[in-house]
Parts: C-alpha cells; structure tokens; sequence
C-alpha cells in the first residue's frame, strides 16, 4: 500500500495499481477511519474536474476559445 497526506492532513493509503479500496484517516483524528472504492473517489474527482473545466470554457472569449 502507498500513503498520501494530504494538506489538511487527511491520510490516503491505496494500492499502487489504483484497484480495491482507499483507506481514509481524517486527520489526527484516527477513529475517523472510512474505507472507499477506488472508482468512487475517481469518480468523484473527474466530476469536479469537468465542472471546473466547463466553467472555464463558459467564461472564455472567442478569441481565446478558438486561440487567436
């Protein structure tokens, strides 16, 4: 398993290969312990990411849309 801490110190421990389960600790906060699919948090993320990606693309002019 891999570990990653993230910036408010939640804790990730996953497989390398990005299959089974994440492990989540919140923080120092050790009984605030979930276990996730892998999918579901990429899931996840990729939807954030295209919902920041289309506000982007909304926001932009025609110049820039089509670079210009």
């Amino acid at each position: 398993m891999h570990t990653f801490q993230g910036t408010q110190g939640t804790v990730f421990n996953y497989n390398s290969d990005m299959s089974g389960d994440v492990v989540i600790i919140g923080g120092s906060d050790v009984s605030k312990k979930f276990e996730l699919p892998v999918f579901d948090i990429l899931e996840f993320a990729a939807k954030f990411i295209r919902n920041q990606q289309i506000a982007k693309l909304e926001q932009m002019g025609v110049h820039e849309l089509l670079g210009l």
